[in-house]
């Protein structure tokens, strides 16, 4: 474009008989330069507007907005579970010691579940029943009592708060294992979790204890 203007003032300024001669290097200026502009149209290398239209940032902005709603609570949900997962590994363990005393104790069902009740019978520390004494920090306590003379209740009252189930508003809320002696030696296990709570910790537990009560 530049060349064009140029041209256009020699010939404005030229005399008569430069301004034929200046006329044709417009006229050749201005074709070069319209040539130019038809290629860039075409293959589309025409140079644009820099920066974001305010409708453009609303747009990005709503965006980055729905994402957060939707990404961090499955984040801290997430989060929570993997702490959570600490009360499963701990369980895993003083199971084992239950199923070993149902297993080694002698007699009839009744006589195994009253062998097994307690943590001491079981060969774990009584001082787990009191809040803080685990070495789990995301158990506060565990708890083993006989249900009738049939099964052996393991609860486990996790940190809540610790693990960032802050919406669990009860936070003495348990989880239950149950061990039932069967006639053929082996020990079945099932879990449950609190019934005042099962619809807000149900996301954070194990699924096989979604849906079961106590």
């Amino acid at each position: 474009m530049a060349e064009v203007s140029v041209e256009l003032l020699r010939f404005v300024q030229g005399t008569d008989d430069s301004r034929y001669t200046n006329f044709w290097c417009l006229k050749l200026s201005f074709r070069t330069y319209y040539g130019q502009f038809l290629r860039s149209w075409g293959t589309g290398k025409m140079k644009k507007q820099q920066g974001f239209t305010l409708i453009e940032l609303m747009i990005a902005i709503a965006i980055v907005g729905i994402l957060a709603a939707v990404a961090i609570p499955q984040y801290q949900d997430y989060t929570t579970r993997a702490r959570l997962s600490e009360v499963t590994t701990y369980a895993a363990s003083l199971k084992a010691n239950v199923s070993e005393c149902l297993t080694t104790a002698a007699g009839t069902t009744a006589t195994k579940v009253g062998a097994c009740d307690d943590l001491v019978a079981v060969g774990l520390p009584a001082a787990l029943a009191t809040a803080g004494a685990n070495p789990v920090p995301m158990v506060d306590m565990v708890e083993i009592a006989a249900n009738n003379t049939t099964d052996i209740d393991v609860f486990f009252t996790p940190e809540w708060a610790a693990a960032g189930a802050n919406d669990v508003t009860d936070g003495g809320a348990r989880i239950r294992y149950r061990a039932t002696p069967n006639a053929n030696g082996s020990i079945a296990w099932t879990c449950a979790i609190e019934t005042s709570v099962d619809a807000v910790i149900s996301k954070y537990v194990t699924q096989d204890c979604r849906g079961i009560t106590f």
